[in-house]
């Protein structure tokens, strides 16, 4: 198997398991879904905080473990945790 194939099927499965589950989850998963990727985080940042937007290292993005959430929310809530640097941070101030 090449690698371009492996690649496909993890993504076809990954697609698969996105989908498998009730249905009344999907805003929660989807949402936490969309921001797996850097680009969507930094577009929503970009939305909502343009001027902290301009300070953050997006490029250093790094998921935290979501289980801080009590196991009951954890398919109900679309919380998403990431630890990511200031650009600068010896120049930044908040």
């Amino acid at each position: 198997m090449t690698r371009e194939t492996e690649e496909r099927e993890l993504q076809e499965q990954d697609i698969l398991d996105f989908f498998d589950g009730r249905v009344e989850h999907f805003p929660d998963r989807s949402v936490r879904r969309l921001l797996q990727n850097k680009e969507n985080v930094r577009g929503l940042v970009e939305i909502v905080a343009s001027n902290l937007a301009a300070l953050i290292d997006f490029n250093q993005l790094v998921p935290m473990n979501r289980s801080l959430l009590p196991e009951t929310l954890r398919e109900q809530e679309a919380d998403v945790v990431y630890r990511v640097p200031f650009k600068n941070q010896a120049r930044t101030k908040l």
